[in-house]
């Protein structure tokens, strides 16, 4: 009677749990297994008991399964998920050929195995929000939630190697972790840590509050709570032994955790030996929970502290646990906050120091600029955001927290500094002799540098040379018989010393026969100035020349007079170009509206529209220069006054300068409409410029495209439109003055650029 009760009552718990709500049916075919069936549904064949709770009409196993019978299958357990991913962790799927990167987030289906690499770590959640932290080079597999026979829900993995530290806290009673190891099966029903070495000794460590089992070689071993055990390859599992406590931590001192930009902050913090540890595991994570590690490090067992270098700006957690000589690792401390605050150091010339010096080297004038919500102090006593690093070798910069915590050292060293000439290098009254000059390698950039001279001295910019630097002094008449010649570094408004030279000044004629000094290279001028009055135009149906050199800022303001019925047609426009600091990289943007008279041509249109670029000048020393440049027309609004559609417009710019008054100049490119149908053109344009001056610049260009143009919506009409024209351009310091005027060779060129057109630029740019 009773065993009759027996399937009824697995009936009614099968009815109550709550994978039955989601259950189906299954018809059974030929050849089908419950084992086989499990496999396919589950993933797992082991699963099948699943399938025996579920239909109590089977009877007790072994089941023969007749073809055509309906049984009901609860529906799969939900998978793990990758709820944290930090630095490089690979994942598997059970029918993946290789390893992948992981990324927080992705699912794990049963049998996913989840590789750590080295510092890498990962977090996984099981559907119950169990979690299981996986350390580095760690492998394990995943087989999720599964329930057994007495329908208590089990979550299992396999650990092939490395470590793993399991969560579970309050849910431990409800869904215990078993953990397969190559020598042991360990099952805990709370926190705990298991690991495997290479030779496959595993270690169990039980750090919740309920009793957990491992089971190897036939025997079971019971670990109370707080005790831990060794199990090597073909053993029986060593009898349970008492974890060490976690050591307690030491107050040093308050407040934040500095460093600088690109190395991190380094963290030093104390705490009171435990006796008997072998040594010490520190983790240092993004997370209170302690997901996301951001490094680990172990300490001998005599050690009152630890560093960790390396540290991301923000709020850290850290936590200390006890190893015995077994390996065992006992509980952790509490999770204990630091906040880590980052310097930036700034060299001259906007340059940042060598991230893997530790500590950071740096140049005299280097800028110190203060973490977040802190001050640092100067060399002259005062407390500021930035500090100017004056004074060379092996500096400690106090910084302190507004909040008024006690201040704290930054280390970096400042670079000595030595100016070298050659040995009969001297000075002559009333003269001006240029000095060669040898600074270390990498030093500050020579257009920061300065020269620092006595008063009545006077020298020109110091210039790069091959091995160094010239420096051109001029000595006063009445000079003395020695002076101290040195270099400077311009940090801001400030002046930085960097070395000096005491050089002997001599009288000229006291020595007549002297010989004169070799005749030192010509440094390399800057190329005289290219017209480009119509390259500030933006013209959406070509490509007009612009002087591809021209770096640093450029701001413009154009207005073109172009041929039309009835009044001509005005367009009056506006743009910049910016050159990235430390790079050949530029921005550049543009627009233009239309006056008087509306474009009657599409390939004319392009009012209020936006034109956006970027470019890299590839090398521009020398004879020739070359640019690469990518722009794109945005529409504004629709036709026919907006060109009404996206278009791209690459282009290649170059230059030949055979001598500084001349330059021939090309540039080619494509225009192209996202939309089709829509234009495709070649545009292209050739040039030549004639510099008398430094200031003026003449020049003339052929201009044309060719291809499939857009005519009102359509791509239909193939052309060539060409024009030929000719300007000038004043240059005026800080300010240029260009004027050009063009005309049409053919009657497609007339409908591109009309038959003449007049234009004129204001152009403002700094270096």
């Amino acid at each position: 009677m009773i065993r009759g009760l027996l399937p009824l009552a697995s009936l009614f718990a099968l009815l109550a749990s709550p994978a039955f709500a989601q259950a189906t049916r299954y018809t059974v075919r030929e050849g089908d297994t419950c084992r086989g069936i499990a496999a396919r549904v589950y993933g797992d064949g082991e699963l099948y008991a699943r399938i025996h709770a579920a239909n109590p009409q089977l009877g007790p196993p072994p089941h023969s399964l007749e073809p055509g019978a309906v049984l009901t299958l609860p529906a799969p357990e939900p998978p793990a998920s990758l709820s944290a991913v930090h630095r490089r962790v690979e994942r598997r799927a059970p029918d993946a050929a290789a390893f992948a990167d992981a990324r927080a987030g992705q699912r794990l289906p049963r049998g996913t195995q989840v590789r750590t690499h080295e510092a890498a770590s990962a977090e996984i959640t099981f559907p119950d929000d169990a979690q299981v932290t996986v350390r580095e080079r760690t492998l394990v597999i995943v087989y999720g939630g599964e329930r057994r026979l007495s329908q208590r829900r089990i979550t299992r993995a396999e650990l092939e190697r490395g470590a793993l530290r399991s969560r579970l806290g309050e849910l431990a009673g409800r869904a215990p972790l078993e953990v397969e190891t190559p020598s042991s099966r360990a099952s805990l029903d709370g926190d705990g840590v298991v690991s495997v070495e290479e030779d496959g000794t595993s270690r169990v460590a039980n750090h919740g509050r309920r009793v957990a089992t491992v089971e190897a070689g036939g025997e079971r071993v019971r670990l109370p709570p707080g005790t831990g055990t060794v199990v090597r390859r073909g053993e029986r599992p060593t009898r349970a032994r008492r974890l060490l406590p976690p050591p307690r931590w030491t107050v040093e001192r308050r407040g934040p955790v500095i460093g600088f930009v690109g190395l991190g902050g380094n963290l030093r913090a104390g705490f009171e030996p435990v006796r008997g540890a072998d040594r010490y595991r520190v983790e240092v994570a993004a997370s209170p929970r302690g997901a996301e590690l951001l490094t680990t490090l172990e300490v001998a067992g005599d050690a009152r502290s630890f560093a960790a270098e390396g540290l991301p700006e923000g709020t850290v957690y850290v936590s200390v646990a006890s190893i015995d000589p077994r390996g065992l690792e006992g509980r952790r401390s509490p999770w204990r906050a630091f906040t880590v605050r980052l310097a930036r150091l700034v060299e001259p010339g906007g340059g940042t120091p060598d991230a893997g010096a530790q500590p950071p080297r740096v140049w005299p004038g280097t800028w110190l600029v203060a973490p977040r919500t802190m001050d640092c102090q100067g060399d002259d006593g005062e407390w500021s955001g930035i500090v100017t690093l004056r004074e060379t070798g092996s500096r400690s910069v106090t910084c302190r927290d507004r909040a008024g915590d006690e201040p704290a050292p930054l280390a970096v060293v400042v670079r000595d500094v030595r100016v070298e000439a050659e040995s009969d290098a001297a000075l002559v009254r009333d003269r001006t002799t240029a000095l060669r000059l040898r600074l270390p390698e990498g030093g500050p950039p020579i257009r920061t540098l300065v020269a620092a001279l006595p008063e009545g001295f006077d020298a020109g910019p110091p210039r790069e040379t091959e091995g160094g630097v010239i420096l051109e002094v001029r000595a006063p008449p009445n000079a003395p018989g020695e002076a101290r010649v040195g270099l400077a570094v311009a940090a801001g408004s400030e002046r930085v010393p960097l070395g000096a030279l005491v050089l002997a000044v001599r009288d000229p004629r006291a020595a007549p026969n002297l010989e004169p000094e070799p005749a030192l290279p010509e440094p390399e001028t800057r190329p005289r100035p290219a017209q480009s009055a119509f390259g500030d135009v933006a013209w959406p149906s070509g490509l007009s020349l612009r002087d591809e050199r021209r770096g640093g800022l450029t701001a413009w303001l154009s207005a073109t007079a172009i041929e039309a019925a009835g009044d001509p047609q005005v367009r009056i426009g506006a743009g910049a170009r910016a050159q990235l600091p430390e790079l050949p990289l530029r921005l550049g943007f543009a627009s233009q509206l239309d006056v008087l008279a509306r474009p009657s041509s599409p390939e004319r249109r392009g009012d209020a529209d936006l034109f956006a670029s970027v470019g890299a000048l590839l090398f521009g020393r020398g004879a020739l220069g070359l640019a690469v440049d990518v722009g794109a027309w945005i529409p504004t609004r629709q036709e026919p006054e907006s060109l009404g559609r996206v278009r791209l417009a690459p282009s290649i710019e170059a230059s030949w300068r055979p001598a500084p008054w001349l330059a021939l100049r090309t540039r080619q490119g494509a225009l192209v409409d996202l939309r089709d149908p829509g234009a495709r053109l070649w545009a292209g344009a050739l040039g030549v410029d004639f510099a008398p001056i430094d200031a003026l610049a003449f020049g003339a260009a052929i201009e044309g495209s060719a291809g499939a143009f857009a005519d009102g919506g359509s791509a239909d009409r193939d052309g060539a439109a060409l024009a030929l024209g000719g300007g000038a351009e004043l240059r005026l310091g800080l300010v240029d003055v260009a004027l050009a005027a063009r005309a049409a060779l053919t009657d497609e060129g007339a409908a591109v650029f009309g038959a003449w057109s007049v234009s004129g630029s204001l152009r403002l740019h700094g270096e």
